[in-house]
């Protein structure tokens, strides 16, 4: 097969996962089905639990733990949600939204505001009322770097901002700087009090799912369960 065609085929199998990901979707259910046979049922948390969700990106928690979340408050749970980054770092959106191959600064921070946007209308359809979400605004795709050079001031290569900016953030203005996340994240323990966290695993596929998987280890504090989720892959 020639370069060219096995180029074009890359390209197509990209495509589909980008615009159709329903249909691969029964290839990663057959790789982890056994594995995921295995795991117990999670019974819902019921009244007295604070369920704090701590979720890598817009979307993550709606894969990870919408059911849960219903589920935990027709049970009387109260529910919160924390988004780390506001995912203004996947290229191929930008790209498809704004119709052109080559994304710029503003188009990433476009797609910030859509879809934390998109997180509120979400959230909102769950059942969650506004004053239980909290948007860190961190930079998407730079957690790790905050885990490895807490100190050190980091700028998002794909929206070129160096600290907290978007409208609605937990602590707008602060640098983009590992001590200043671990200090925000404390912050929404602080206000929550939860008695139950749901973190992705330290497993997950995802550098950003790994890296706030950590953040969560090293936040929690006595009393408080945690509990890991994966979406990326990564099952043992």
């Amino acid at each position: 097969m020639g370069r060219w065609r096995v180029a074009l085929l890359l390209a197509l199998v990209l495509a589909l996962a980008i615009h159709a990901p329903w249909a691969l979707q029964g290839v990663y259910a057959l790789a982890y089905r056994a594995s995921v046979g295995r795991l117990p049922p999670l019974p819902p948390p019921g009244a007295g639990e604070r369920l704090l969700v701590l979720s890598p990106h817009p979307d993550d928690e709606s894969l990870c733990c919408g059911g849960l979340i219903r589920e935990a408050l027709a049970q009387g749970a109260e529910v919160f949600v924390a988004w780390l980054t506001s995912g203004d770092g996947f290229e191929g959106d930008a790209a498809l939204l704004d119709r052109t191959l080559r994304p710029g600064h503003g188009d990433y921070q476009a797609l910030a505001l859509r879809r934390m946007g998109e997180a509120q209308r979400a959230a909102q359809v769950l059942g969650l009322p506004p004053d239980h979400l909290f948007f860190l605004c961190y930079p998407d795709r730079g957690l790790l770097h905050f885990l490895e050079r807490r100190a050190i001031p980091y700028t998002s290569p794909y929206t070129g901002l160096g600290a907290v900016t978007y409208p609605g953030c937990f602590s707008p203005g602060a640098p983009y700087t590992g001590e200043a996340l671990e200090k925000d994240l404390e912050g929404v323990l602080e206000r929550v009090r939860p008695t139950l966290l749901l973190a992705p695993s330290p497993l997950d596929a995802h550098p950003d799912h790994r890296a706030t998987a950590y953040l969560a280890l090293r936040a929690l504090r006595p009393g408080v369960r945690a509990l890991f989720w994966i979406v990326h892959g990564g099952w043992e």
